[in-house]
């Protein structure tokens, strides 16, 4: 309440920060990333299947992809007990998970538990620098996170023209558009109902990747850094 104005990137902060007892005004402004990092037409397709296959996914499988921190938070317990009984009888999908974390171990006990072993892979934490080629290798983006305060990884998965499937959260208002980018779901039916739309209908699957690259210029670095110079400009003129 001391500043003139606050920036936040999502409306699910705004709401939270206004239930604190901020007055000030507040302006979204989505935080902008570097598209072109994430564009597939940085990848041929020779280097996206030899990179597929670096991870032992055959050619034709398909692959149902989590990039992200494996922390508790994330829920990816809850995406692979969704998944279980549809990967058990779909040997073409195989559920790849990029990045490491606390609970790592722990779900790679769940996977065995449940019996998903041949259909789950953990590849594990990447370079930050390649992480734009590690979209490539999936044909749709999951997360079951409801902590986010943006999600940041949606926009590089759209970037990257993957259509989401994610948990209905606040943070996902603008981001994920259902029918339009991707779809946002609240339980496992609707869960399993998207991913078969996507990785067995590819006329849907296209419309969703070329929504998806439509949908994100807003939240282009360019956009970002023009959005916050306006606010600014705005300011000092009524400080003045």
């Amino acid at each position: 309440n001391s500043a003139t104005s606050l920036v936040v990137p999502t409306n699910k902060v705004r709401n939270l920060l206004e239930s604190y007892g901020v007055e000030r005004e507040i302006s979204v402004i989505p935080t902008g990333i570097q598209l072109e990092k994430f564009s597939v037409c940085n990848y041929s397709p020779d280097f996206v299947q030899s990179l597929r296959a670096s991870l032992g996914l055959k050619e034709q499988e398909k692959v149902i992809l989590y990039i992200g921190r494996v922390s508790k938070e994330k829920n990816i317990e809850e995406l692979l007990e969704h998944l279980q009984s549809y990967l058990n009888e779909k040997d073409d999908v195989k559920f790849v998970l990029i990045g490491d974390g606390p609970v790592k171990k722990d779900l790679e006990v769940l996977v065995r538990q449940l019996g998903m072993e041949k259909n789950v892979i953990f590849a594990g934490e990447k370079p930050w620098d390649t992480i734009g080629e590690y979209y490539q290798v999936g044909d749709v983006f999951v997360s079951a996170s409801q902590s986010e305060t943006q999600g940041i990884t949606y926009i590089e998965a759209l970037a990257s023209g993957l259509s989401v499937v994610a948990k209905d959260d606040p943070c996902l208002e603008g981001v994920v558009e259902n029918d339009q980018n991707g779809y946002t779901f609240s339980g496992k039916d609707d869960f399993l109902k998207a991913l078969d739309s996507i990785l067995y209908d590819e006329k849907q699957k296209e419309r969703l990747s070329a929504g998806a690259k439509q949908s994100i210029e807003k939240f282009s670095a360019g956009y970002f850094s023009k959005s916050v110079e306006d606010l600014y400009t705005s300011v000092l003129s009524v400080a003045k």
